[in-house]
């Protein structure tokens, strides 16, 4: 039994994060790796970042999620600042550590109405050399929140961006630099790609 399986009944998941990734944002993406019970967010004393603790019903969500965030923490540029495992009996001491200033509220953040952007490129549509400078491409671009490469049609990269706006810019780039890339690159849809993900952690594990 991994280390992970065996906190995951008695443990929470506990994510520091900057303002990139705001706490409606962590819902929506815990949300992606099973029932949430509860998300609880907070302020930091020292600097803009939250902290969030995110409680689920099943052991294995805990497992998922927390593996998810501390691969996606050691991406450059990552929000994702720490991933740490939390007791749920410590849950609700959190608010009165040193380092906590109070907790989040959903007016302390301004609403936005922009939508997130996903695409897929489809690799096996790409000769090897065109495949492996779109990689280095993507692992260096510091404006996608996410990415990451499975192996479904001979291999597909998928990637997130903060707005639709993004994604576009960042397609008809991609396609500019690499011609062959204009069929292979398309817009995606946040399902296709969060159940891609979810699969794609499965079989990391």
């Amino acid at each position: 039994m991994s280390l992970g399986s065996a906190l995951a009944p008695t443990h929470n998941v506990l994510v520091c994060h900057s303002p990139e990734l705001p706490p409606q944002q962590v819902r929506c993406v815990a949300e992606c790796y099973g029932v949430v019970l509860d998300i609880s967010s907070y302020h930091l004393v020292d600097n803009t970042d939250f902290v969030s603790i995110v409680q689920y019903r099943d052991p294995e969500s805990v497992v998922l999620c927390y593996e998810s965030l501390k691969a996606h923490m050691s991406q450059k540029g990552s929000p994702v600042k720490k991933v740490a495992w939390v007791h749920a009996k410590a849950t609700s001491e959190i608010l009165h550590k040193s380092y906590i200033r109070c907790p989040y509220k959903e007016e302390d953040t301004a609403p936005t109405n922009h939508a997130h952007g996903f695409l897929v490129a489809y690799l096996g549509e790409l000769e090897d050399t065109v495949r492996s400078q779109f990689l280095c491409s993507v692992k260096a671009d510091t404006n996608a929140v996410d990415f990451f490469v499975d192996t479904e049609y001979k291999g597909r990269c998928f990637l997130h961006y903060p707005t639709v706006e993004a994604a576009e810019e960042t397609r008809r780039g991609f396609s500019m630099c690499h011609p062959s890339l204009r069929r292979a690159i398309h817009h995606c849809d946040e399902a296709d790609y969060f159940n891609a993900r979810k699969k794609q952690l499965q079989v990391d594990r």
